[in-house]
């Protein structure tokens, strides 16, 4: 009978671990089944949306005020500086000689090439007055046109500048002291450069202001031409030649 007893306990052991076997199989295929069934779900039931692209940051360009107007090369010869009320006193930086024969007018060359001006003109609001002489101006170079040769008595003219004294007493009339103008032209007549100051807008309109005696009108920096007053300062020490 005890045998027996134990017998049907063995045989109950192992049904129940049949059974347990049996439960947790099917447990496991079930949920391997509701995961599939899940992942299909979240696969097929879900369409996902298209990742939005993050546009880039957009630049804001810095604001600037109107472009300046940018003088093109000067391929001419220009008036640069104009001396034309002569100090005669020591109150207006010393004697310099007198109106009319010691008035001069410096002429700057900022071409690529030398050009002899013989046989060119400088001008003021009523005549001109020629150049005689060969008178090669070199690129970078300056030269300085005077009715008088005692006109380099009165100033430091450096090495290499061309001086041309026009054995005349005035350029044209003699330049007026309150406003007139000063041309250049070429040996055909064509005007190559020309200036104005006061109230004479023959070349500029408004005209460079009048200077007072002794001062000069030069150009600042040297050849700038842009057609316009503002290429010229007030020279309270005027420099021929450089």
């Amino acid at each position: 009978m005890t045998k027996i007893k134990y017998l049907l306990i063995l045989l109950f052991a192992l049904a129940c671990g049949f059974t347990g076997y049996k439960i947790t199989h099917s447990y496991f295929t079930d949920t391997e089944k509701v995961l599939g069934n899940s992942i299909q779900v979240g696969t097929w039931g879900i369409t996902p949306s298209p990742e939005t692209p993050t546009p880039s940051p957009t630049e804001t360009p810095i604001p600037t005020g109107p472009a300046s107007p940018t003088p093109s090369p000067t391929n001419h010869l220009v008036i640069n500086e104009v001396y034309y009320d002569v100090c005669s006193k020591d109150n207006c930086g010393g004697n310099k000689g007198s109106d009319g024969k010691n008035e001069w007018v410096e002429i700057y060359n900022p071409t690529s090439n030398p050009i002899d001006i013989f046989g060119w003109k400088i001008c003021d609001n009523t005549g001109c007055e020629t150049v005689s002489s060969s008178s090669a101006i070199l690129t970078g170079g300056f030269a300085i046109i005077t009715p008088q040769s005692d006109t380099w008595n009165y100033w430091s003219i450096p090495a290499g500048v061309v001086k041309i004294s026009l054995g005349t007493s005035n350029i044209g009339s003699g330049l007026n002291n309150d406003s007139d103008r000063v041309i250049l032209k070429d040996k055909n007549g064509n005007i190559v450069d020309q200036m104005s100051y006061g109230i004479d807008t023959t070349a500029f309109n408004p005209a460079c202001p009048d200077v007072v005696e002794g001062h000069s009108l030069e150009r600042n920096p040297v050849g700038k031409d842009t057609d316009t007053a503002g290429d010229f300062v007030d020279r309270s020490s005027p420099t021929p030649g450089s």
